[in-house]
């Protein structure tokens, strides 16, 4: 069983209406074009799952995690399409805003490539501007849901 973990991150520069970080996989990847939160597997190397998601979120968006708050939602435990068995917790992080003021995303272009910010009426919509948000999972889309109403009720 492999344990893997997910970063919830939001830009609150206009608090009324809160953005959540997505990332579109690269389109040589496996699930291919569809978007994602930040996120990974937990690696021996993690000193606990805070640090995997802490590391995922450098790994996958150049984003230093500030803080870490608990668990959205429940662990979701699912099958990939390896075979492999997989338990995946996902977590609000609070990112360091840089000195320029404004958070934005560096991608590897291997894993992803290009990155929204959406705000929950966009998620809902499945639409940010003109980009069509086709996401991996149902559940990926229930945790962001829960994410917004985790940050609503902070």
């Amino acid at each position: 069983m492999r344990i893997v973990t997910g970063a919830l991150v939001f830009d609150v520069e206009d608090p009324n209406t809160p953005r959540i970080l997505l990332l579109q996989r690269s389109a040589n990847d496996s699930m291919h074009n569809q978007w994602e939160f930040p996120g990974g597997g937990c690696d021996d190397e993690d000193e606990s799952i805070l640090h995997a998601v802490a590391r995922e979120l450098w790994e996958e968006s150049g984003l230093q995690a500030n803080h870490i708050s608990g668990p959205v939602g429940d662990p979701h435990f699912f099958t990939s399409r390896s075979g492999a068995k997989i338990w995946k917790f996902s977590f609000a992080v609070q990112a360091k805003t840089p000195p320029e003021g404004r958070l934005m995303a560096r991608l590897d272009p291997t894993k992803h490539q290009r990155f929204v910010w959406a705000s929950l009426a966009e998620v809902m919509a499945k639409k940010v501007a003109n980009i069509e948000l086709d996401f991996t999972t149902l559940e990926l889309v229930a945790t962001i849901l829960q994410a917004f109403d985790h940050l609503e009720h902070k």
